[in-house]
């Protein structure tokens, strides 16, 4: 079973060279919304100068 959900974007503007940390925190439910876990997701964005 799928159920639907809003897509997320974020824009920024960089200012400077570096790296770029994200902190996602999320949790996964069944069809009966009971909890299956949690989880969490910290991706990462290095900038570097050209």
């Amino acid at each position: 079973m799928t159920q639907r959900y809003q897509d997320h974007c974020w824009r920024t503007a960089v200012k400077s060279v570096g790296k770029v940390v994200y902190h996602f925190y999320f949790q996964i439910l069944d069809r009966h919304r009971q909890l299956k876990g949690y989880f969490q997701w910290d991706p990462f964005s290095t900038i570097e100068d050209s």
